[in-house]
């Protein structure tokens, strides 16, 4: 039921990349739109200076190379089109300066990752194998995450080398850097006091649901089928007494919540305006009609709703010292992609 569809790529990306796009959305959304007239000004209005526009079938095969390692263009395409993905960026042509950048997040991660290889933190085939079991849990079947490889266009030994660079960097980051973070006890009190607002918690839904999914472009026939289906699971647990978590975790095509037997927690602009509208009616152990969404077909059963409140110091310093501890980590890696960078030897070819 999430409004994001899964990706590989996004899966596997290590955060600091995803970190460093989060402005491109509205960069380039900003510079596609006519600049609007001043009216101070006289009869011709002053242009924008337009980004330059990158024409990437002319980029070599070999866009950079970081100690003599090759990156490809390949390869800097597909991390593009997964930024673009990520921060939903239009389609249609990008500038130079955004692909410049990309690679430029690429260059870090191979200075990491050549950094985890001479510190001994190589990932293991059988962390390699481990990892991607996980991802593939995420999906319905083994054919629906055969389909999603299909889809990216990527075979299943380039997924195994991309989660093998992944795991080794977070070897690299979590076994050496994270070592020398240290958040007080006085720093999350202050950052506690200093984000009063922040620690207000609206009413939110605990509850069950379960998703029949419908293909984007089903026939008729595929939603009548999807339709009698989740109908025939509504019946079973409203009539014939059947356990709701147990036929989530047998039925259910939303990997988020399956596993959980369906469960998750709601707030106001988190779903499908559809599902909110159904979920928010509902009385504790209430279960919904069949309710439709773009995702395909769903019943929601309530389980608590929890009113708003001021969450107590006791109850959110961990996830404070998460977050203040995760800041201190982006600033140690930050620290030493520069240190790594003064010593490498990086070309760059666009």
């Amino acid at each position: 039921m999430s409004r994001t569809d899964r990706s590989f790529h996004r899966g596997v990306l290590p955060f600091f990349i995803i970190v460093a796009f989060s402005i491109w959305g509205a960069v380039v959304m900003a510079e596609s739109q006519d600049p609007a007239p001043d009216p101070s000004a006289g009869s011709t209005p002053a242009t924008k200076p337009q980004m330059e526009t990158a024409h990437p079938e002319k980029f070599p095969e070999v866009v950079a190379k970081v100690n003599g390692t090759p990156i490809g263009k390949t390869e800097l395409l597909t991390f593009v089109e997964t930024v673009r993905d990520q921060m939903h960026i239009p389609q249609g042509d990008l500038p130079i300066a955004m692909y410049r950048d990309v690679l430029d997040e690429m260059v870090k991660l191979e200075l990491l990752y050549q950094s985890s290889r001479a510190n001994n933190l190589l990932a293991t085939p059988e962390e390699v194998d481990k990892t991607l079991s996980d991802l593939k849990e995420q999906y319905a079947s083994e054919d629906a995450f055969d389909e999603q490889l299909k889809s990216e266009s990527i075979s299943l030994d380039s997924l195994k080398e991309i989660l093998a660079k992944n795991i080794s960097i977070q070897k690299l980051v979590e076994g050496v850097m994270a070592k020398k973070v240290v958040v007080t006890e006085d720093a999350k009190r202050q950052f506690y006091a200093e984000n009063e607002t922040e620690m207000e918690q609206p009413e939110h839904l605990k509850l069950r649901h379960i998703l029949v999914r419908v293909p984007e472009k089903a026939t008729e026939d595929q939603r009548e089928q999807a339709r009698q289906k989740i109908e025939g699971l509504r019946t079973q647990i409203t009539e014939q007494g059947a356990d709701f978590a147990t036929l989530a975790r047998e039925n259910s095509d939303d990997p988020g919540s399956r596993n959980q037997g369906g469960e998750l927690t709601l707030m106001q602009g988190q779903a499908a305006p559809q599902f909110e509208e159904a979920a928010f009616q509902l009385q504790p152990g209430e279960i919904s009609g069949i309710v439709q969404t773009s995702f395909g077909y769903h019943i929601i059963q309530l389980l608590e709703r929890i009113p708003a409140r001021t969450l107590p110091y006791e109850e959110v310093q961990e996830r404070i010292e998460q977050y203040l501890r995760r800041e201190a980590l982006e600033r140690e890696v930050k620290e030493e992609v520069g240190a790594l960078r003064s010593k490498a030897a990086i070309a760059i070819f666009i």
